[in-house]
């Protein structure tokens, strides 16, 4: 599973501070609590989520645990990866040290036509107070991450296969 031709690329980008977008699918409609304050009723489809890995944080440490099934909830988006039918599709990075951006990107996915704001999960610190987590409506969820992605002030790598991040979370490259 780690021999892939990215394989040498994406622990060097892992290593840096940036943006992301992940692409993922519910198989089956989600009902919960996520955090203290939010409860989310979720139906199956296409969603993306948008985060920050900043300051001493890198990709690694983020996307890993937005990967993982194995952690104590912290984040919104926590409570629903921890579900049986989340299922991770799409991975876009942009490794960057620019502040603030994070926030252009939840307004830019607020003001797409393809995209539907989840109350305002993973945007609770957002100064905009707009969502982090959209349902994909009536588009190719790879192409709503490069899309979003590809506007901001750096190189963009999106890697459809999330193997090669599950190679590098499970430390296989050192």
């Amino acid at each position: 599973m780690c021999k892939d031709s990215g394989e040498r690329l994406v622990p060097k980008i892992m290593q840096s501070n940036g943006y992301y977008v992940i692409g993922f699918r519910l198989r089956q409609s989600f009902k919960g609590k996520v955090g203290r304050r939010f409860s989310v009723e979720l139906q199956p489809g296409m969603y993306i989520y948008i985060g920050s890995a900043l300051g001493p944080v890198k990709f690694k440490t983020r996307v890993c645990r937005h990967l993982s099934r194995s952690k104590k909830p912290w984040w919104h988006i926590d409570y629903i990866t921890l579900s049986k039918s989340y299922e991770p599709l799409v991975v876009g990075v942009c490794p960057t040290a620019v502040k603030g951006l994070e926030s252009w990107l939840a307004l830019s996915a607020h003001a797409s036509r393809c995209l539907k704001p989840i109350g305002r999960l993973g945007g609770s610190d957002d100064p905009y107070k707009v969502s982090h987590l959209y349902s994909v409506d009536g588009c190719d969820v790879d192409r709503v991450v490069v899309g979003l992605l590809s506007a901001l002030p750096c190189l963009v790598f999106i890697y459809s296969t999330v193997s090669l991040f599950l190679c590098v979370c499970s430390d296989k490259h050192k």
